[in-house]
Parts: C-alpha cells; sequence; structure tokens
C-alpha cells in the first residue's frame, strides 16, 4: 500500500516513476482518494486509481500532483532552496496566504475580488495590533 505525504509544494526527480495500486491489490483507496480529490480532476483520478498504471513525474505535474520536476542531480538543492526561501518568509503570510487559497476557490469568479479586498483588510487591521 502507498504512502501519503501531504505537502502544499511537492518537487519530484524527472526520472520519478508512481503508481496507486491499491485497486490492483483488491483495495478501494479511500484514504488516498479523499487527498488526491483536492488536486485532481476527476477523470485524471479514476484514470490512475482504477487503471493502477505507473506514470512518470512529467504526467504527474501536468495532473497537479507535484509543483516542480527537477533533474535528479538537482532535487536535494532544489527542496533546500525551496526551504531556505519560505523559512525567510513571514509565517504569518505563508499561513494567511495558504488559508486563502484554501477559501477563495469555493467562492463564485465574481464574489473573489471583493473577497480578497476583505480579507486583505482584515490581514492588514490584525497586523496593526
Amino acid at each position: 500500500m502507498g504512502l501519503i505525504i501531504r505537502s502544499d509544494i511537492a518537487i519530484a526527480a524527472e526520472d520519478a516513476r508512481f503508481a496507486l495500486d491499491e485497486v490492483k491489490l483488491g483495495i478501494p483507496p479511500m484514504f488516498i482518494m479523499a487527498e488526491i480529490a483536492e488536486h485532481l480532476a476527476p477523470k485524471s483520478s479514476l484514470d490512475i486509481i482504477l487503471s493502477s498504471r505507473e506514470f512518470g513525474a512529467a504526467e504527474a505535474k501536468e495532473m497537479g500532483l507535484l509543483s516542480r520536476v527537477v533533474p535528479r542531480n538537482e532535487l536535494e538543492p532544489a527542496a533546500e532552496d525551496l526551504v531556505k526561501i519560505l523559512r525567510e518568509r513571514d509565517a504569518a503570510v505563508l499561513r494567511e496566504s495558504k488559508r486563502y487559497l484554501a477559501s477563495v476557490g469555493r467562492l463564485p469568479p465574481a464574489a473573489r475580488a471583493a473577497y480578497a479586498l476583505v480579507e486583505q483588510t482584515r490581514f492588514t487591521e490584525r497586523r496593526k495590533h
């Protein structure tokens, strides 16, 4: 059975291979599907889950499972650079950005600009105090 690691940003080597083989093994992958539903279109999800087929990093990125694909020899430096950059950022701004992105997608497109204005104002006001 596969391992689920929840990550906001995912980097993989260009030669990485992935497969969700639970269905092939006779197990409905409920926990994996719960996570994948947040990241993939239903047809892509069903394709890789029901077929249990192996796929590469480029396809995983195209589907939305990965943020970046790098050459194998650049994987560790790329991850280290990302960690360094994120550590330099204001943790409150990172948290607020993640929270906002998770919520704004549930709004109708026409309401998003007004919501952005309200949330930006609230954040700015909280920072003053």
